[in-house]
């Protein structure tokens, strides 16, 4: 993921994969990922909606969901 710009296929694939292994947080907040970087913020607050919704499995999944609020507040600003 790290090596490429816009790694929205790799987001794309963890999600997916997170889903099938019944890891549904993470699975959330890589979709959620995916669809920041097509700036897609409707999905992108559904699937962090999604993740917020499920039982959090550990503390760091907390920070990784108030990053990505952040950013999708930030995306919302430059909107409009």
């Amino acid at each position: 993921i790290d090596e490429e710009d816009y790694p929205i296929e790799a987001w794309h694939y963890l999600g997916l994969y997170y889903g099938k292994m019944g890891k549904y947080v993470l699975s959330s907040l890589a979709l959620t990922e995916k669809f920041l970087l097509l700036n897609d913020i409707k999905n992108a607050k559904l699937q962090l909606q999604k993740a917020k919704k499920k039982d959090i499995p550990d503390e760091k999944y907390i920070s990784k969901i108030n990053d990505l609020q952040y950013l999708i507040k930030q995306k919302e600003k430059e909107d409009k």
